[in-house]
């Protein structure tokens, strides 16, 4: 997938029937004060509807990358890498809940560390 320079944050989130924690983790990427935070969700071929339930309660908000079966954690993340289109990779585990201002002062500290380069 293409780099988007209008995206400054891809969250990648890999998930296996961890339907239960996907509400309060997706909900909280997508509840950023950052503007533009992409959000992607690999499944690793769960069976408890994850995916179903994702499309339902956040429709487009979140690309959903759907693996048939059960690739692992790194093989799911590499898939996840390679779909991401953000300037910076933030990667959770789908029990993870991030506060409002996370990917914000992650940002503002990684531009700050460049710009201190220069």
């Amino acid at each position: 997938t293409a780099y988007d320079p209008r995206i400054p944050v891809s969250a990648i989130v890999v998930n296996w029937n961890g339907r239960a924690h996907l509400e309060s983790c997706l909900g909280s990427l997508l509840g950023q004060t950052l503007e533009g935070v992409e959000v992607v969700l690999v499944d690793n071929g769960s069976s408890d509807a994850s995916v179903d339930f994702v499309r339902e309660r956040f429709g487009d908000a979140v690309r959903i990358v759907a693996n048939s079966t059960n690739l692992g954690f790194g093989q799911a993340l590499d898939i996840g890498i390679r779909a991401a289109r953000g300037r910076y990779l933030f990667v959770l585990n789908n029990d993870t809940e991030v506060a409002p201002g996370c990917l914000a002062a992650l940002v503002d500290a990684a531009y700050a560390e460049i710009s201190g380069r220069m």
